[in-house]
């Protein structure tokens, strides 16, 4: 047990519990793991909103930074565990594209702002920063602890309830254009995702497309919960960025999950995921592994273990914990958690 809710610093406001679960319990088995009693959790969802009272006794948080930037606005916090990367990446560029032209002028004004931090902070400044910092998995948002339904009863072979792109931003707004790869590649995945459910009985299927995050997710989560559950298949199209909820969800919930390719982390490195380098191989992708029993369950053994052992809350918490100063995790866990070689 975690014992009591730990009281959160926010740097952001409307921040709703259930948003936040995921951090807040690793949180919570850090603090019980150094037995630190004192310790604070401070939340950000980005680096720029401010942060107030944070000091060596906190433990910060930065969840939603798809900019990759540096944590700058926490940089006094004892640790910091920070989402999505500390430097702007680049993303495939071949072919050439619109859509690959506008994710290189996106990390040409990334790469602006995190030198200008860099350069404010100076050479000692920043590898302070990073020494203190390290990268965790986005984990889950609103997904509930459901009883596992086992794979061979689940009904469904996918669900997928999500957008194409923001509806409501505009078509020009600069939301629209940032937003313009996602809105391709999820273009590609829902006809290859129509071309196999073709095939499939329609009960099979649950594909909603909704107008944004926050529409899929509207009543807390529950029917998307309940659907993924009952389903074999969980196919994660890029968002925003490469990395997306959908992925650590899908191996919570021992589904077959189903990416694009991924930026290199630690709590990726070996993962049961299946990766397409074009949503168009995935109905026969599909199609080789409905006609594989055998390795659809070893894939789903495979996605709990990995959940478990790698990314749950004690997982990442175990893995984290020598950046506190605490006791050296166990040996079996250190080799789990590729801290020790």
């Amino acid at each position: 047990m975690l014992g009591a809710e730990p009281a959160v610093i926010c740097g952001q406001p409307e921040v709703g519990d259930e948003d936040y679960r995921y951090f807040k319990d690793i949180f919570g088995h850090l603090k019980e793991l150094a037995g630190r009693p004192e310790l604070r959790l401070a939340l950000a969802a980005d680096t720029h909103h401010q942060v107030d009272e944070v000091d060596a006794a906190t433990v910060a948080i930065v969840t939603s930074d798809e900019n990759c930037q540096l944590p700058v606005n926490v940089r006094d916090a004892g640790l910091i565990l920070k989402c999505h990367g500390v430097e702007p990446y680049p993303v495939p560029t071949t072919p050439v594209s619109p859509a690959v032209l506008v994710e290189r002028l996106r990390l040409v004004r990334e790469r602006r702002r995190w030198r200008a931090d860099a350069a404010r902070l100076g050479p000692a400044g920043l590898a302070g920063l990073l020494a203190k910092t390290e990268l965790v998995p986005m984990g889950y948002c609103k997904q509930l602890d459901l009883p596992l339904v086992p794979f061979a009863e689940r009904r469904r072979v996918f669900s997928f309830r999500g957008s194409i792109d923001n509806y409501r931003a505009g078509l020009f707004s600069r939301h629209a254009v940032t937003n313009y790869p996602k809105r391709v590649a999820r273009q590609r995945f829902l006809a290859a995702l129509r071309e196999i459910a073709r095939e499939l009985p329609d009960d099979a299927c649950d594909l909603h497309i909704t107008t944004d995050f926050d529409d899929s997710l509207k009543d807390g989560g529950r029917d998307y919960s309940a659907a993924l559950m009952d389903s074999r298949f969980c196919l994660c199209p890029r968002g925003t960025r490469l990395e997306t909820f959908r992925i650590f969800e899908g191996l919570r919930y021992g589904c077959i999950t189903v990416t694009e390719a991924l930026p290199d982390r630690w709590y990726l490195r070996g993962a049961p995921l299946l990766v397409v380098a074009d949503w168009r191989e995935l109905p026969d992708l599909m199609r080789r592994l409905l006609a594989d029993p055998k390795r659809m369950a070893e894939l789903h053994r495979r996605s709990l273990a990995w959940w478990r052992d790698m990314v749950s809350p004690e997982a990442v918490a175990r893995r984290v914990l020598p950046r506190l100063g605490g006791d050296p995790v166990p040996r079996a866990a250190a080799q789990l958690c590729g801290v020790a070689g």
